[in-house]
């Protein structure tokens, strides 16, 4: 089993390194969002509500969303 394994990481390891840099850069964008969320709601509850500060942080929460989807769909397609 191991010469398959040692058989296997000669023919992909560079594919396989690619592969493994994408998930942990997915999985490390996945509680960005939530930040962003974090900020807008106590952004609303507080006193001075700044509509460019709201703004700023809804574009920064659709940029890293998109940037996300779009790691995960090269991240589907390398897989495939």
């Amino acid at each position: 089993m191991l010469r398959l394994y040692q058989a296997i990481w000669r023919a992909s390891a560079g594919r396989q390194i690619i592969l493994i840099i994408l998930s942990l850069a997915v999985a490390a964008l996945a509680a960005v969002p939530l930040e962003f969320q974090r900020d807008i709601i106590n952004h609303l509850t507080s006193e001075d509500i700044a509509t460019e500060r709201l703004v700023m942080l809804g574009a920064g929460m659709m940029g890293v969303i998109l940037l996300s989807l779009a790691l995960k769909w090269v991240l589907g397609y390398r897989a495939g």
